[in-house]
């Protein structure tokens, strides 16, 4: 195989080395030699497209064709595009899971603790009624609220967060 030094930059000779690789592959590759050369004359090159499952040279109809048979090479690669997308579907199947696997465990823990009547005995306040009535809100809270952030910022104190953050 012969090697060689090509230019860096340059519209003239990289377009130029574009082509005559094209041409050389086209003779290689495709039975239609005779198409593929007219549309290198012709300047028509994005009319030749080459496939992306058997890498044959074809002539394309329209600008976003793949593949050289859409029965064939078309089925092959639309079966991979399909598989990618499912393990890509699966993946963000487990994260979801996994985050409301996380999210129910949060709320099972804090309402083990708003629960416990030792609870009460760490709210601040001299009033035993009082806090006894505000542990019986709080989980009421944590029920009605949309996320562990949204119940800790709206229902909780600060002395209550701090309480719960440390379990």
């Amino acid at each position: 195989m012969m090697s060689h030094n090509w230019p860096a930059s340059g519209n003239t000779h990289g377009s130029l080395f574009l082509l005559l690789w094209i041409a050389s592959l086209a003779v290689l590759v495709s039975n239609s030699i005779s198409v593929h050369c007219r549309f290198l004359e012709t300047g028509e090159i994005s009319k030749l497209g080459r496939c992306l499952i058997c890498r044959t040279f074809f002539v394309k109809n329209r600008h976003w064709p793949n593949t050289c048979n859409p029965r064939t090479c078309g089925k092959t690669l639309d079966n991979r595009k399909r598989a990618e997308k499912k393990a890509l579907q699966q993946q963000e199947e487990r994260v979801e899971r996994q985050r409301r696997t996380q999210e129910t465990n949060t709320r099972a823990r804090l309402q083990e603790i708003l629960t416990n009547p030792k609870f009460v005995c760490g709210l601040k306040g001299n009033i035993h009624a009082v806090k006894v009535q505000r542990q019986l809100y709080l989980p009421n809270g944590l029920g009605h609220a949309s996320s562990d952030k949204e119940f800790l910022k709206s229902y909780c104190t600060e002395d209550e967060r701090e309480m719960l953050k440390t379990g």
